[in-house]
């Protein structure tokens, strides 16, 4: 019963399916428009905060493969 799922199934409690993959690409993209510097105020506080729950995402996603990778690890 051991078949590789895959890391975008792994919900970690959220609707949104992407992979770490693409939460890091877009992770990435938050940060550039941050240090961009010439976005106003309110962008980049969406930003930020966009940066952070993407980071909490990411978080999220990997603890979930650690675990089912120790799980597979421990199966005979």
């Amino acid at each position: 019963m051991s078949t590789p799922e895959d890391p975008a199934e792994s919900g970690a409690g959220t609707a949104d399916p992407a992979g770490v993959d693409e939460l890091l690409d877009r992770l990435e993209a938050a940060m550039a428009r941050l240090a961009d510097g010439s976005l106003p105020l309110d962008e980049l506080v969406r930003a930020d905060e966009e940066q952070w729950k993407l980071v909490s995402q990411i978080q999220s996603r990997l603890r979930d493969l650690l675990a089912r990778l120790e799980a597979q690890q421990r199966e005979p």
